[in-house]
């Protein structure tokens, strides 16, 4: 069973929104507090991805989520323009500590497509068994 109590799951980045309690400035001041706290910054802390993914080496209760980040650049048009994704190399540097995370049920588009967006990057097998399943088990103590 997994103790929830321990972990949380926190919007930081300034995707879809920006606003003046997200971002990784502020991330930066709760974990730095808070260095012990076991989160799971959603979205890979889009639109600020470089600078959450540095955070990593730092702090070994840091984990990122994938939901709603390999979809259709289109789709993000409403919220940004020049919008890119985090690049092949950065996916594989820090697969110990990436989620796949879909949104489900609240996305705006077919599940599968986020699915695809990640298989699209065309990312060694060792490394889609670690973000589809490995490193949620282990960040959870799953047997």
């Amino acid at each position: 069973m997994i103790d929830r109590s321990k972990w949380t799951n926190k919007h930081c980045g300034t995707a879809p929104y920006a606003n003046n309690y997200v971002g990784y400035e502020h991330f930066v001041k709760i974990i730095e507090k808070f260095p012990d706290i076991k989160i799971i910054v959603a979205h890979l802390g889009a639109y600020e991805y470089e600078k959450f993914f540095k955070l990593i080496d730092k702090f070994d209760n840091l984990y990122f989520d994938t939901a709603m980040v390999f979809i259709p650049l289109d789709l993000f048009k409403k919220w940004k323009i020049n919008l890119e994704h985090p690049t092949k190399e950065m996916m594989i540097s820090y697969q110990d500590r990436i989620l796949y995370g879909s949104d489900f049920p609240n996305i705006p588009y077919n599940y599968d497509i986020s699915i695809q967006g990640l298989l699209d990057l065309e990312l060694d097998y060792r490394t889609y068994k670690k973000i589809f399943y490995e490193n949620a088990k282990k960040a959870f103590n799953l047997s």
